[in-house]
């Protein structure tokens, strides 16, 4: 009666057991998967408040691997080691007390054994510290050169050097797969040692029990219930030695992480301060890329309902002047002010919400054409947007698509030709429908039949706003209320077109340069 009671109770116990450690699993899992998904929220909202320049510093790869595989280490190890270390250090030091309250020697002896692993542990941190670090930054290097084979496919066939890309490819994957089979295999002749001195450990306090068993100092009863118990010491030890790898593993993840995370933000002013105009004036402003000077006390102003165009040759920071404008980028020297305010005092909510660009690259999301006009403004109504594209000649192309306005544009707008997807983005400026506009080449990417049409539709987005408007083509910025030519990282002259011919300056020969080559064409000499 008394066994089958025995019987009955380790059934029971088992029952409960499958019962808790299943809930406990799935509890688990989920904390683990909603801290990771807040992870991958915050770094977002993280990297969005950092300044570009910080940035580009690394390339596209770095953050890619960061936010999914860093996280993916973070996750597998919370998932599945943490459990396991909690319940065998929590286990082992049950049984070890038990043991003491056994025999105080034994126990004592069997602490020791355990704790004779720690050298090898140690010397398993630090080579999974060395070769752990090499393997991410071979894990990134690949997601790079990946993504570099995969968006310059097109180039690097027409310029057939596929097999030279393609040998710089495979040679990061020989070096991803050199050093995951180094972080496999290094650390594992010490943790192989370390199994030893466990076996080891266990073997002396057996030889020992048995000693006292023969002194008759143990009796046969606490003999047998020893070498049960302390075999089970055991067994967690060899669990904890395999997850601690992954534990220093993650721990080199989340040092980049952390990195990541300690980024100073250029977004910590005031939300609550609003611009009142849009006007904007640099005062003073120098602006470096990589220690390279672009702007040098640059002072010039954009007035409000003014449309002022910005024109020099390639190089000259004319793009610069728009980035700084946006906060892509904050000044050296100097001071950026909006509304009379210093821009850095305004938050990027506030100070994007007064600003639309036409940048002269555009970039599409791998979504519908609709949805990507429409982040624009969120709670557009159809009508907003059905009129804005066709103001911006989007529904000559969109009517011609099978989906129409809903069709998916696929990463990038790769579906799209340039002048079509610059389209979308003036229809989106257009809906928008900010205080200031900033314009970058905006009708570079259009041919002449839709250039004129777009102009009129630029002309409608310009009305009563501080318009800033790059253009390499003079003749499209002659009715601008105001020019600046850069050069020499500074304004050289200013003015109206009417003002600036008269000067017979670098405005006067960038006009003459273009209109002697209007009239060049390819001759045949044969």
């Amino acid at each position: 009666d008394l066994i089958w009671l025995y019987i009955g109770g380790m059934g029971l116990s088992l029952i409960v057991q499958f019962i808790l450690s299943s809930k406990a699993y799935v509890h688990s899992s989920k904390v683990t998967f909603m801290i990771s998904k807040k992870l991958r929220f915050i770094l977002g909202d993280k990297l969005f408040k950092v300044g570009l320049g910080k940035l580009q510093k690394h390339d596209s790869g770095y953050f890619s691997s960061l936010i999914l595989q860093d996280i993916r280490t973070f996750e597998n190890f919370f998932s599945h080691s943490v459990p396991a270390i909690l319940s065998g250090f929590f286990g082992v030091t049950t049984l070890l007390i038990f043991i003491c309250f056994i025999d105080l020697r034994l126990g004592f002896l069997l602490i020791l054994s355990v704790l004779s692993v720690l050298p090898f542990l140690y010397g398993a941190n630090l080579i999974v510290e060395h070769f752990g670090k090499k393997h991410i930054e071979s894990r990134q290097k690949m997601s790079s050169k990946f993504l570099e084979f995969y968006q310059g496919m097109k180039y690097i066939k027409s310029f057939n050097i596929i097999k030279k890309k393609f040998t710089m490819l495979d040679s990061v994957l020989k070096d991803f797969k050199k050093d995951s089979f180094l972080l496999e295999m290094i650390p594992g002749p010490t943790i192989l040692l370390s199994f030893i001195m466990c076996e080891l450990g266990f073997l002396f306090v057996i030889y020992k029990a048995l000693d006292y068993y023969d002194n008759t100092t143990l009796t046969a009863t606490y003999f047998i219930g020893f070498i049960i118990l302390s075999y089970r010491v055991f067994e967690p030890v060899k669990l904890f030695l395999v997850d601690f790898l992954e534990l220093r593993y993650m721990n080199n993840s989340l040092e980049r992480i952390i990195e990541v995370l300690q980024y100073e933000e250029i977004d910590k002013y005031n939300p609550s301060l609003k611009i009142q105009n849009s006007s904007i004036h640099f005062k003073n402003v120098s602006f470096s890329y990589n220690k390279k000077e672009v702007l040098k006390d640059l002072t010039l102003s954009f007035k409000e309902n003014q449309i002022t165009a910005l024109v020099g040759y390639s190089g000259e920071g004319k793009t610069t002047i728009l980035n700084l404008i946006g906060r892509f980028w904050d000044v050296d020297g100097g001071e950026i002010l909006i509304g009379g305010k210093e821009i850095r005092k305004h938050s990027l909510h506030e100070l994007y919400k007064n600003i639309s660009e036409v940048f002269q690259e555009v970039y599409l999301f791998n979504d519908s054409i609709y949805n990507n006009i429409k982040i624009a403004k969120p709670n557009a109504i159809d009508e907003e947007i059905f009129k804005v594209c066709k103001q911006a000649r989007c529904d000559e192309f969109i009517n011609r698509l099978e989906n129409g306005i809903h069709t998916n544009i696929a990463e990038g707008g790769s579906k799209l030709s340039g002048g079509e997807k610059q389209r979308i983005s003036i229809a989106r400026a257009l809906l928008k429908d900010s205080p200031i506009v900033l314009l970058d080449e905006a009708t570079a990417s259009l041919d002449p039949e839709n250039e004129s049409a777009i102009q009129q539709a630029i002309y409608q987005l310009t009305k009563n706003k501080t318009v800033i408007v790059i253009a390499h083509k003079l003749s499209t910025i002659q009715n601008a209320d105001n020019i600046y030519v850069i050069s020499n990282k500074k304004v050289l002259e200013s003015g109206k077109h009417s003002d600036l011919m008269k000067i017979n300056g670098k405005y006067k020969e960038m006009w003459d340069y273009q209109n002697s080559s209007k009239g060049w064409s390819i001759k045949n000499n044969f």
